[in-house]
C-alpha cells in the first residue's frame, strides 16, 4: 500500500508536489473502492451503467500507471477532472429517464468536490494546468442539462431503488473525498511550517557552512597571498644573485670589477650609497676597494684597522652591523658615507668559513625588509669570491710581471751561459780524451794486476777492500774466505784469533810502517810458507789513505 501511495515520487521532487502525488494515489485508491458499489449496482440494478463503471476502473489505473511512469502532472490533471465527469456522467445515465427528476444534492455535493480538486492536486505555481482543469469541470457543472438529454438510457425496472443507492454511494463519496481534501488542507499548513523549519534550519546549517568556508577561503586567500609574496620575495633574490653573477663573469679580471660589483649592489637593493672595503691578510688592514655615491677622494676611511669606525668594527667582531632611525644630531658615527644622515646603515662582514675578505657598507633611505638583508647576507659568499679572486689576479700579475722581469735577465744569462757551455764543452772534450787515457791506463795496470801469479789487495782506512786481483779471487774460491771481495772488510770473514792478527798488520801499514813477513797459508789445504809485503798508500799530499798487501808462495820465491 505505501509502495502504491509513493507512486512517481522521487528524491528530487519538491515537498508541496510530492504530498500532492500522494493525495492523487490515495484518491485513486479511494475511487477503485468506492466504484465497487457501482459495480455492485450495474451487475444486479442496471447493466447498462456496467459499461462506464468499468471505464472508471480503467481511467483510475491509468493514472496510477502515470505516476508510475512519473507522468505525475498528467495524472493529476485526468485525476482532477476525474470526479465531476463521471458523477455527470452517471447521474445522466441514472436519472435521464426520469422527466422533471431533480439533482440529489448528495451528487451535487459530489459533482462540486471534483471541482474543487484542480485546487487541491495543483499548486498556484502549476496555474497552467490548475485553471484549464478547473474550466472543463465548470464547463460540464454547467453542461449538466445538455448532458443528461443527450445520453437516454433505458433505465427499466428498478430505477427508484437504483437511484437510491445512487445517492448513498455520492453521499459517501462526499463525505470522504471532503475528509482527505480537508485533512490534507489542514495538514498541508502544517506541513508547510515543518518543511519550512527544516529549510530554515538547513538554511542555517548552510550559511553556517558557507559562513565556516567563507573563513576558511578567506585564510587560504590570506595565505596564499602570503605565497605569493615569498615567493616574489625569493624570486627577486634568485633574480638578484643570477644578476650578480653575470655582473661578475663580464668584469672578472678587470681592475674595475668591484666598482660593477658595488654599483649593482646599490641599484639593486635602492641603497643611496655603498662601500666595498678589501683586507689585506698581509698588512692586517681594511683598504678602500670601490664606491657608489662615494669617491675615495671625499675623505672615505680608507686604510683602516680592525676595530676603527664601524667598518673595522664589523671586521673585527665579524658580525652584522644594522642601525635604525639614525637622529639628526647622531654625528659620532664614522662612516665612510659623507654628510649625510640616511635612514639606515648595514655594515656586513664578507667572509666565507669565517675567513674574512672585506666589509660591505651600505646607505639606505628606508627601512630594509626580512627579505633584502636575507639577500645581503647571501650575497657575501658571492663577493668574498669576487674579492679572493681579484687578489690572486692581482698577485698573479705582479708574478707575471716579476717572470717577465726576470726573462730579461735569464736571456742575458742565457748568453753567458751558452758562452762557458762552449768552454765547458772544449774542457769536457779534454777530460774525455783524459778519461780515456785513464781508463786505457787503468785497463793496462787491471791486467798487469790479474796476470801475475802473486795475490795483490789494498784496503782503505776503513779495512775496506779497494782493490782485489783475480788471483786472490780464484784462490778464494770455494772457500769460506769466497765472500771477500772490494767494498767487503775481509776481517769480517776471519775467525777470533785471525782476525786479531791481519788487523795489526793492517794498522802497522796505516801507521806508515813498510815491512814484510812470511806465515804458513792453509788456504784450500795449501799448507804452505807465504812471504807478504805490506806497505802504506800514501796520495799526492802524502797522506796515508790504506794499504796494499803483496803475497807469493815462498817456495816459487826460491825457483
Amino acid at each position: 500500500m505505501k509502495t502504491i501511495i509513493h507512486l512517481g515520487i522521487t528524491p528530487g521532487t519538491p515537498l508541496n508536489i510530492s504530498e500532492r502525488i500522494k493525495l492523487s494515489n490515495k484518491l485513486c485508491l479511494l475511487f477503485l473502492l468506492l466504484n465497487s458499489g457501482y459495480l455492485y449496482m450495474g451487475l444486479t440494478h442496471f447493466k447498462t451503467l456496467l459499461a462506464f463503471v468499468l471505464a472508471a476502473y480503467g481511467i483510475l489505473v491509468c493514472v496510477l500507471l502515470l505516476n508510475f511512469y512519473k507522468k505525475t502532472t498528467l495524472s493529476r490533471f485526468i485525476l482532477s477532472i476525474y470526479l465531476t465527469s463521471v458523477c455527470a456522467i452517471t447521474n445522466a445515465a441514472l436519472d435521464g429517464a426520469v422527466p422533471g427528476k431533480t439533482l440529489p444534492y448528495p451528487i451535487f455535493c459530489l459533482i462540486f468536490i471534483g471541482a474543487v480538486l484542480p485546487f487541491i492536486l495543483f499548486t498556484h505555481a502549476e496555474k497552467k494546468i490548475l485553471y484549464p482543469a478547473f474550466g472543463i469541470c465548470a464547463a460540464i457543472i454547467l453542461g449538466f442539462e445538455p448532458i443528461n438529454r443527450f445520453i437516454q438510457l433505458d433505465a427499466g425496472a428498478g430505477i427508484m431503488h437504483a437511484s437510491e443507492l445512487d445517492i448513498f454511494f455520492s453521499l459517501a463519496a462526499s463525505i470522504l473525498i471532503a475528509f482527505f481534501g480537508m485533512n490534507f488542507l489542514l495538514n498541508a499548513e502544517q506541513r508547510v511550517m515543518s518543511y519550512n523549519e527544516q529549510l530554515h534550519a538547513r538554511f542555517n546549517a548552510k550559511n553556517e557552512e558557507h559562513l565556516k568556508s567563507e573563513k576558511e577561503l578567506t585564510n587560504y586567500l590570506n595565505e596564499f597571498k602570503k605565497a605569493k609574496v615569498f615567493e616574489e620575495q625569493i624570486n627577486w633574490q634568485n633574480v638578484g644573485i643570477s644578476d650578480l653573477a653575470q655582473v661578475i663573469r663580464e668584469n672578472n679580471g678587470k681592475e674595475d670589477v668591484f666598482r660593477h660589483v658595488i654599483s649593482f649592489i646599490c641599484k639593486y637593493t635602492g641603497a643611496l650609497k655603498g662601500i666595498l672595503y678589501v683586507y689585506s691578510h698581509s698588512k692586517q688592514r681594511l683598504f678602500f676597494g670601490a664606491g657608489y655615491g662615494v669617491n675615495k677622494e671625499e675623505g672615505v676611511n680608507d686604510n683602516l684597522a680592525p676595530g676603527e669606525t664601524l667598518a673595522g668594527q664589523c671586521m673585527k667582531e665579524q658580525k652584522n652591523i644594522h642601525l635604525n632611525a639614525i637622529p639628526e644630531d647622531y654625528v659620532s658615527i664614522s662612516s665612510g658615507l659623507g654628510d649625510a644622515v640616511p635612514k639606515t646603515v648595514i655594515l656586513l662582514p664578507v667572509k666565507n668559513d669565517h675567513t674574512a675578505e672585506g666589509v660591505l657598507e651600505l646607505a639606505f633611505f628606508k627601512e630594509l625588509a626580512a627579505h633584502e638583508l636575507e639577500f645581503l647576507n647571501k650575497i657575501t659568499d658571492i663577493l668574498t669570491t669576487v674579492i679572493f679572486n681579484e687578489k690572486n689576479n692581482r698577485r698573479t700579475s705582479k708574478i707575471l710581471e716579476q717572470l717577465r722581469t726576470s726573462n730579461n735577465e735569464i736571456v742575458m744569462r742565457e748568453e753567458e751561459l751558452r758562452q762557458n757551455l762552449e768552454e765547458l764543452s772544449a774542457t769536457q772534450e779534454e777530460m774525455s780524451r783524459a778519461q780515456k787515457e785513464l781508463e786505457t791506463k787503468e785497463a793496462y795496470l787491471r791486467a798487469l794486476i790479474d796476470n801475475t801469479t802473486d795475490s795483490i789487495m789494498e784496503i782503505d782506512t776503513n779495512y775496506k777492500i779497494v782493490v782485489i786481483n783475480q788471483t786472490i779471487l780464484n784462490r778464494y774460491k770455494g772457500t769460506p774466505y769466497e765472500g771477500i771481495n772490494v767494498g767487503v772488510n775481509p776481517l769480517d770473514y776471519f775467525d777470533e784469533d785471525l782476525r786479531k792478527q791481519w788487523k795489526a798488520y793492517y794498522d802497522r801499514g796505516l801507521s806508515g810502517e813498510q815491512y814484510t813477513f812470511v806465515i804458513k797459508s792453509v788456504v784450500k789445504g795449501e799448507n804452505i810458507d807465504r812471504h807478504y809485503n805490506i806497505n802504506p798508500v800514501k796520495d799526492k799530499q802524502g797522506k796515508i789513505i790504506g794499504v796494499s798487501v803483496f803475497s807469493r808462495d815462498v817456495a816459487m820465491m826460491k825457483g
